[in-house]
């Protein structure tokens, strides 16, 4: 009888253990999340146009799995063993490493040298960059690139042992670094100024620098532009042990055992005049009545870090997370001394992906060329990023364009001179054979133009495609 009511009480129990996430949601709903993402809504049972919504319950799983009660710290505590009994991660987008690194997993195909960019797709890359700087230095200002590395790239010692085989010494941010020197664009390379420093300037529980590490990049920079700074080497030095990692707060939502950071006791000079003085903020506009001179950054997460540096070492700065890079816009709004682009070594696709937005070069057009044509498509639609311009997407056939030639486009229509553009390389999910358009709306107001699509490599110029361009649609959605 005894062994009867103890399996009853166990069964109670364990049934009332399991409905607490659930039945809990009454009264201690989770609204919260460390990881960078929007939790998700409690979904409706129609669609917007009316109709059943097939994806319901797959959404309503969703929604229970961001906000079931008490999950901080159930995930914490189940990150907890997994981590340190285990040495795995229960959060996907997290490695656990030795001696209680983290890393993230996105950046492990960059560490094993797998999956590498093709060359089509890396030539996309460096043509952009070198596009954006021509624009710049055209304007009257200085530019500048420079890749943060992935944390793994610098201190891959305690990535767990059954990840460390390389499929390839071969990097991705190597070959677009070596590209980008050879073609003149000043390039800060951080990944040698990393290498060449004894202590370690990264956090083990974050996917950035340190505040030091932060430093250590605005030096480089700031000399790297030759401008006159100040350089904080007799700042006074304060130590605490109260950061918590990106990555920490991701596997140990509840754990306040904060890393060691170094902060610098300087006065700061500037004022934020944007709404949102956030790191995290997609932009941030500064004022500093101490200091001379403009910044234009664009940043991601690495610049969180740098901003409050920089913003003390210009007269006025505006540092943005957009993507893609609305320059021609920021150009115009901010008038910058300075361009500067950070992009963490992750995301350096994103220039093939994520072109810069300003008006397309006008360039000479051939005296010469030859005709080969190709299977090419092409569209027209309202650039979504700025709205002034008009934007054309096409991709190509392989081999129709060499991995390291140029598109240009010709585009004529009624009461329209012809125009021939240099066009922005473009990647997608699909292909990484694509390229991009920018024009002026109020250059073309006809519903019909005509484009030719040319490729140039080693100074040969050849006709790959005709085709008429219906801009009708982009016509009705301006009246």
């Amino acid at each position: 009888m005894k062994k009867q009511r103890f399996k009853i009480v166990f069964i109670a129990l364990f049934l009332v253990m399991c409905l607490v996430p659930s039945l809990g949601m009454f009264i201690a709903k989770n609204d919260t999340t460390s990881e960078n993402r929007v939790l998700a809504e409690f979904p409706s049972f129609y669609t917007e146009d009316k109709q059943f919504n097939v994806n319901y319950l797959s959404q309503l799983g969703d929604y229970f799995n961001d906000h079931f009660a008490f999950r901080s710290i159930i995930v914490s505590l189940d990150s907890f063993i997994q981590s340190k009994v285990f040495s795995v991660s229960s959060v996907d987008s997290v490695i656990v490493g030795t001696d209680g690194w983290l890393y993230y997993k996105d950046t492990l195909n960059n560490y094993k040298g797998q999956e590498l960019l093709s060359e089509r797709a890396v030539n996309n890359i460096v043509h952009n960059i070198c596009m954006m700087k021509d624009y710049v230095e055209l304007s009257g200002s200085q530019f500048l690139l420079t890749v943060a590395p992935n944390k793994n790239t610098l201190y891959g010692d305690n990535m767990p042992y059954y990840l460390k085989s390389r499929v390839s010494q071969e990097s991705d941010a190597e070959k677009v670094g070596s590209m980008i020197k050879e073609s003149g664009v000043n390039y800060t390379d951080l990944f040698t100024l990393f290498r060449n420093q004894e202590e370690v300037l990264y956090f083990k529980r974050d996917s950035h620098w340190n505040t030091m590490g932060a430093h250590l990049v605005y030096n480089e920079i700031m000399d790297n532009l030759d401008r006159e700074y100040e350089d904080y080497s007799d700042c006074e030095i304060k130590l605490e042990e109260n950061y918590l990692g990106d990555l920490h707060k991701m596997v140990y939502p509840l754990s306040e055992n904060g890393e060691e950071d170094r902060y610098y006791d300087y006065q700061k000079n500037y004022t934020v005049v944007s709404p949102d003085e956030s790191p995290e903020a997609y932009l941030i506009v500064t004022q500093n009545e101490a200091e001379a001179g403009s910044l234009l950054m664009y940043r991601d997460s690495f610049g969180n870090s740098l901003y409050p540096i920089f913003a003390n070492a210009f007269g006025s700065c505006a540092f943005s997370k957009a993507t893609p890079y609305n320059l021609s816009l920021n150009m115009l709004s901010y008038t910058p001394d300075v361009v500067v682009v950070e992009k963490v070594e992750r995301n350096l696709s994103d220039f093939a992906f994520y072109p810069p937005v300003f008006l397309s070069p006008q360039v000479w057009a051939p005296d010469e060329y030859e005709t080969d044509k190709a299977d090419v498509t092409i569209s027209a639609e309202l650039c979504q990023t700025n709205t002034q311009y008009i934007e054309l997407k096409g991709f190509y056939e392989d081999g129709s364009v060499a991995d390291d030639g140029v598109v240009y486009v010709r585009l004529y229509g009624d009461g329209t001179e012809e125009s021939f553009y240099e066009a922005f390389s473009l990647s997608s999910q699909e292909s990484d054979n694509g390229f991009s358009l920018i024009i002026n709306k109020e250059s073309y107001h006809q519903k019909e133009v005509t484009a030719e699509i040319f490729t140039e490599n080693d100074g040969v110029y050849k006709l790959i495609a005709t085709q008429k361009l219906d801009l009708s649609q982009i016509q009705e959605e301006l009246q």
